[in-house]
């Protein structure tokens, strides 16, 4: 079959001219445009181009060079697709099997202009000069060529950054071809450069819009775009809504999802997490949506019938039982006080006698698979009460965080399914001691770091969170459990982290705890394990920790 065009049309043209010697010496015909082909001619390569191909010269000072049918057809040409072979024949347009180019430096200028703007700022549509200087580095006829190369990747090669040439070329001087999934490969990389390019061009041109010209005031893009080529982690981030307020009223905020489900309404009242309804209340506040995914990531984790009651991102209450109406009462018992204004999550349906016990509470969301529809008149004269419906267990793969100008990602926590424990004292715990140590420990990884769980009867006694050491993360929870009506005698401990010394187990045992799970992996283990032992405490290790900032 005789050999096609290589189109080259890039704006970075090092190394251009080694792999245009090769492709020259196999036998294709360099195309090409402007200052590319006077590069490539300087480094004595023959060219043709693009002009003597499509009989047409470049207009409106370059703006348009290779948008032609000569061009675009020879690209998306199926060369398997017996009627687009007749076609190209019968117009006389032949084949491109190459194209290589890199597109107009965009977000190198942007770079430039915020360096000289102090670091970077808003732009304003005043500074017209700036902003037409931007327009004139957005690249089309580029991104349409990688576009369309890529999407017919079986048929063409599409080179889209210089540290690829050195491999192909070599590949081309030995006579090789590419493999398809090579070739889908780099047509990924260029789709990718393309998706990252619109991007940055959206986020810049955005500044120039002022916030008294958006629709909501909020000062918030409509897209963001996390990518990075060669990851398998790409997001594109659509704003879904403003809340009047981010954590404080001064603090402006906006709520950005990956994908807006066909569950999620966009209306004032029907403001839900996504994956779920709201069939009441208040638009969600920023606080209530953080609140709220902790009290349903971990309800969602008990396979049991579970309550949990959060406030501000930390588990105050839980418990688990084939009661839900007792399992409330047991989880509000463990701590009476917290729970005000915070989240109630249930992850069986809420009927009318929960709900009767329930309504008395104040809390601002309630959150649970179902609820019956006698429970849901209990709530209607809660107005303000934010009322969810739906799966619970809407855990992403990915965690994101923002530390500065940096952004923090990592796997999504979660326990292994079962646990593998080390019994490493004299005593093993009894039956009734390992389904409390399981459940705490599942609690204990949705507390803040250093975090302790007391508990006793498959609920929650005292949780002790945020502290900067281990002993006073159990004073805390310790002084939570006195305060309970009915303190338990007895209960079984959860940490978050191992032990450093055998001093937090010795102060449990003094406060009457039976049983302790925890990692385990300190370089003192012995002196936890040999205190345990002292009291007759069972101690296991899980082998992970569930730190939590």
């Amino acid at each position: 079959m005789e050999k096609g065009y290589a189109l080259i049309s890039t704006w970075d043209k090092t190394g251009t001219e080694k792999i245009a010697g090769a492709l020259t010496a196999a036998g294709y015909s360099i195309l090409s445009t402007g200052g590319t082909k006077k590069y490539l001619e300087n480094h004595g390569i023959e060219v043709t181009s693009v002009e003597s191909v499509t009989g047409f010269p470049e207009i409106l000072g370059g703006r348009v060079k290779t948008l032609h049918p000569f061009i675009h057809g020879g690209l998306l040409m199926d060369r398997e697709n017996p009627e687009h072979v007749r076609q190209m024949t019968e117009k006389k347009i032949k084949p491109i099997d190459f194209l290589i180019c890199n597109l107009y430096p965009f977000e190198k200028v942007v770079e430039e202009e915020n360096a000289k703007n102090a670091g970077g700022g808003a732009f304003t549509i005043d500074n017209t000069l700036l902003l037409g200087k931007f327009i004139e580095n957005i690249d089309i006829g580029g991104v349409a060529l990688l576009r369309a190369a890529s999407k017919n990747f079986n048929s063409v090669t599409v080179i889209s950054s210089p540290q690829d040439y050195s491999w192909i070329a070599e590949r081309i001087t030995k006579g090789k071809e590419l493999t398809e999934p090579e070739k889908l490969k780099l047509a990924v990389k260029a789709f990718a450069l393309t998706s990252k390019y619109d991007s940055i061009i959206y986020s810049t041109l955005e500044k120039f819009i002022s916030d008294t010209e958006t629709a909501d005031n909020s000062g918030f893009p409509d897209i963001f775009n996390i990518e990075a080529p060669n990851s398998k982690l790409k997001l594109k981030l659509e704003r879904i809504f403003v809340p009047r307020y981010g954590e404080n009223p001064h603090q402006k905020a906006a709520v950005f999802s990956k994908e807006v489900p066909q569950a999620y309404f966009p209306v004032e009242n029907n403001q839900g997490l996504l994956g779920m309804k709201q069939l009441q209340g208040k638009q969600l506040s920023y606080n209530n949506i953080l609140d709220s995914q902790t009290a349903a990531d971990l309800v969602a984790s008990f396979k049991e019938p579970a309550v949990v009651l959060v406030k501000h991102q930390l588990p105050c209450g839980a418990a688990v039982g084939d009661d839900m109406k007792n399992n409330f009462l047991r989880a509000f018992a463990g701590d009476p006080v917290s729970p005000f204004g915070g989240i109630f999550a249930f992850n069986r349906k809420v009927d009318l006698a929960l709900a009767d016990e329930i309504s008395g509470f104040f809390f601002e969301v309630l959150l649970a698979p179902e609820i019956t529809e006698d429970a849901e008149k209990i709530f209607k004269s809660k107005k303000n009460l934010r009322v969810l419906t739906g799966n619970l267990a809407l855990l992403s793969k990915w965690e994101f965080r923002s530390s500065g100008p940096l952004y923090l990602v990592q796997e999504t926590d979660s326990l292994e399914d079962p646990l593998k424990l080390d019994y490493v004292t004299e005593r093993r715990p009894d039956k009734d001691e390992l389904d409390d140590l399981l459940f705490a420990y599942n609690v204990a990884r949705m507390v803040k770091s250093n975090g302790i769980v007391l508990a006793h009867g498959l609920a929650t006694a005292g949780i002790g969170s945020g502290q900067p050491n281990r002993v006073g993360a159990l004073e805390t929870a310790l002084r939570g459990k006195e305060k309970m009506k009915a303190p338990p005698e007895n209960f079984v401990m959860a940490s978050d982290g191992f032990f450093p010394f055998g001093d937090t187990v010795a102060l449990a045992a003094k406060a009457g705890c039976t049983a302790v799970i925890q990692p385990g992996g300190s370089i003192r283990d012995n002196e936890s394990i040999e205190e345990a032992n002292r009291h007759g405490i069972a101690m296991v290790f899980t082998g992970k920790r569930h730190f939590r900032h």
